[in-house]
């Protein structure tokens, strides 16, 4: 019995490759993207023109789309990869804050469709010859998240670019041979040439919250600029190395609670307790455009109250002002 109550768009040949419904051909044999089964062309004169199962499935139109414009996009960039041309993006980086121009298969030996990377389903990877992720597109049916505000899925400059579920339709009505689906997406992570060349920097995530709690129970107390050192944003010196510590980054390796204060102060405020009974407090602080980090470490039975006086409304108050009042006693 034929499913006439779920219509796809899309279909695979015989060959794997996508077809739309507007090119399908009578008599050809086409199957589904997601579950591999049989789709039948319905091209009658009474109904819109769809594929549609033999038997019922739980397939979805919705997933469908996405599995035919995942292999469109992987064939695309095997196409441009085996005639070695160049796919270059232009980007304002995360890392340094300034503009970059790199070719998304600069590096690249290898395409897959459909892998899961750290529990990241992600629709297409490149990789390069030693196996290291070399970029990611990622497909989305909702609206494209702003890249200001999206947070990549890795701690290391690599392409990582979000594409629309609706970029499906320029493969339909554009040149196949086309790349133009790459300036509809949002490029979330790319390449940076400062940090690739500043070897120094700490890129653990796991040995900067470690530095952190190790410096705050030496000291008792800290607090330190997030800064630009060496052309790159949101760097702190610590213990001799400098770590990489942006907002988001933070958000992910110590998290906390949100306070905004006003005049545009925020801190992020975030308790650590051990199993002696002590305490360390850590804080992430921004303000007028700067950013600090503090902490504090607290002896069992000793109060947390960190106070901050009206001085963080003068214009040319700091993140750092706001750090070292943090850990007054």
């Amino acid at each position: 019995m034929i499913a006439h109550q779920i219509e796809f768009r899309w279909a695979f040949d015989e060959t794997g490759v996508p077809t739309p419904i507007q090119r399908a051909q009578r008599g050809a044999h086409y199957h589904c993207p997601v579950c591999g089964d049989t789709l039948t062309a319905k091209m009658g004169q009474q109904l819109q023109h769809h594929f549609a199962h033999e038997v019922m499935t739980e397939c979805t139109p919705e997933a469908v789309d996405q599995a035919a414009l995942r292999r469109l996009i992987a064939l695309r960039i095997r196409e441009a990869l085996t005639l070695a041309q160049p796919l270059k993006l232009g980007y304002r980086c995360r890392y340094c804050g300034s503009d970059h121009k790199a070719d998304l298969l600069e590096g690249v030996a290898a395409v897959e469709e459909d892998q899961t990377i750290n529990d990241d389903p992600l629709d297409v990877i490149l990789r390069a010859p030693d196996e290291k992720i070399r970029g990611a597109v990622i497909i989305h049916n909702m609206p494209l998240f702003h890249s200001e505000s999206s947070k990549p899925l890795w701690d290391f400059p690599a392409f990582e670019i979000t594409i629309p579920l609706t970029v499906l339709e320029s493969f339909i009505e554009g040149d196949p041979n086309s790349l133009g689906w790459l300036r509809q997406g949002v490029i979330v992570n790319a390449p940076c040439p400062v940090w690739q060349s500043a070897g120094e920097i700490v890129r653990d995530g796991s040995l900067t919250r470690e530095a952190l709690l190790t410096a705050v129970m030496k000291a008792g107390k800290l607090a330190l600029p997030v800064e630009k050192i060496n052309g790159l944003r949101d760097m702190i010196r610590l213990n001799g190395a400098i770590h990489w510590l942006s907002l988001e980054r933070w958000r992910e390796l110590v998290g906390g609670t949100l306070s905004r204060m006003g005049a545009g102060l925020e801190i992020i405020g975030q308790e650590i307790h051990q199993t002696s009974g002590e305490i360390i407090s850590l804080y992430y602080i921004t303000l007028n455009s700067t950013a600090a980090v503090a902490g504090m470490w607290f002896m069992p039975g000793e109060t947390n109250a960190p106070r901050i006086d009206e001085r963080f409304r003068m214009r040319r108050a700091t993140a750092l002002d706001i750090a070292q009042m943090l850990i007054m006693r």
